[in-house]
């Protein structure tokens, strides 16, 4: 059921999000003024804006999808400076620097066309490998290496251009994902609870055609907590650098990925044409023992925060991070059951910002007013009106 509210949601977008919008650069602040106008969420209001920025679209030429940086020379030339320091201390300083430099210069893991150099810092309490599909999985084919007096471990390894999963294994720890990499996808283990990631090595010099999942962990000032955010980024994300993305954001994130798999049903509804590519945002919660609390439709528990830190966090960070269309009417919410409350708690935030306590977990709209963060949520009367919708719940 979950899933098939998902896939109707998405068609929801296709109606009410407009055509592609490419945005100008040269912008201040990267991009435009989309809010709608609040006498409308019809979705009239939306396309105007995104004529609007259609209308700023730069030459073709300059949407080029970004080039590869080739990022291996910074570990190269950190074991050329590490034989010269003898110094513990220098020594850890100087991986310290390599770790920004890395953050600055392309990401991780360091790699070139062909080759890729996996890291892990701390101490694993014993031998560590990493298995991925380079090596059918085996946890004995590829141990890493430590640098003496340091807290880095390695593996260099010829990979070629074609995308890798991996996990680490420890004789302690057992197998977990890359704590380093943000690249991530499911494991494809069924298990109860939240399941479990493997890492990624993206293809070089070319977009995945299945998209792909970056992880965050984002910081809540207003719950005092860091949680995991799983990002989806549609295959057309990296065919250009100028399209901009409609986003919907996931209440309980893990298991939307590991256990109802809505990247896959997103990813095969935007293959069959059938919605517009769409960005995931899949949040998780800091512990499961906060879910009662965070998605409580009382104002005497967390609700209120969580939504807070939605409307004044997180979609500030997707914004900034990822090429949002940044307009009411073109972000969404949905959650599974409890999820429900804190996707209309967010609905209801106003363009004051003020929440609306009393009628936070209802299930009705308020077709006449837009709100801060939503202009569409998981409610059945909407999905209900959409005759594609229904036709899509149906066939599914």
């Amino acid at each position: 059921m979950m899933r098939s509210t998902l896939l109707a949601l998405l068609l929801l977008f296709g109606a009410c999000s407009g055509d592609g919008a490419r945005v100008d650069a040269g912008v201040p602040d990267g991009r435009p003024d989309l809010a709608p106008d609040p006498a409308d969420l019809s979705g009239d209001a939306t396309d105007a804006a995104v004529d609007a920025v259609d209308a700023l679209a730069p030459d073709v030429k300059s949407c080029a999808p970004a080039a590869p940086t080739a990022n291996l020379q910074l570990f190269t030339k950190l074991k050329a400076d590490l034989a010269a320091l003898t110094d513990p201390a220098a020594r850890m300083a100087r991986i310290d620097q390599l770790m920004a430099d890395l953050a600055a210069s392309g990401g991780y893991p360091p790699r070139d066309a062909s080759t890729v150099v996996l890291l892990h810092r701390g101490s694993p309490g014993g031998q560590l490998w990493v298995a991925g599909t380079f090596n059918n999985w085996s946890v004995s084919a590829d141990s890493m290496q430590v640098f003496a007096d340091t807290d880095l471990y390695y593996l260099e390894k010829q990979l070629g251009s074609a995308r890798q999963e991996y996990k680490l294994v420890s004789t302690t720890a057992g197998w977990f994902r890359d704590p380093l990499s943000p690249h991530v996808t499911w494991d494809g283990i069924p298990k109860e609870g939240l399941g479990d990631f493997n890492s990624v090595v993206p293809p070089w010099g070319a977009p995945d055609p299945n998209g792909r999942i970056e992880w965050l962990a984002v910081k809540s000032p207003q719950l005092s907590n860091t949680r995991d955010v799983f990002v989806y980024l549609p295959a057309g994300y990296d065919e250009d650098s100028c399209s901009r993305f409609p986003v919907l954001l996931v209440n309980d994130g893990n298991e939307s990925l590991t256990r109802s798999h809505f990247d896959k049903v997103a990813r095969d509804t935007f293959v069959a044409k059938l919605a517009r590519p769409t960005i995931l945002v899949f949040v998780a919660l800091a512990s499961q023992a906060d879910r009662m609390s965070e998605y409580s439709c009382s104002t005497a528990d967390n609700g209120p925060k969580y939504a807070d830190f939605l409307c004044d966090t997180l979609v500030p960070l997707v914004d900034q991070r990822y090429r949002t269309l940044a307009a009411a009417g073109s972000r969404g919410i949905i959650g599974a059951s409890m999820g429900r409350a804190p996707s209309f708690r967010a609905h209801h935030r106003s363009v004051a910002g003020q929440p609306h306590a009393a009628r936070s977990c209802r299930g009705h709209e308020e077709r006449h007013h837009v709100w801060k963060c939503w202009s569409m949520s998981t409610s059945t009367r909407r999905i209900r009106r959409s005759a594609q919708a229904r036709s899509a719940i149906a066939k599914a």
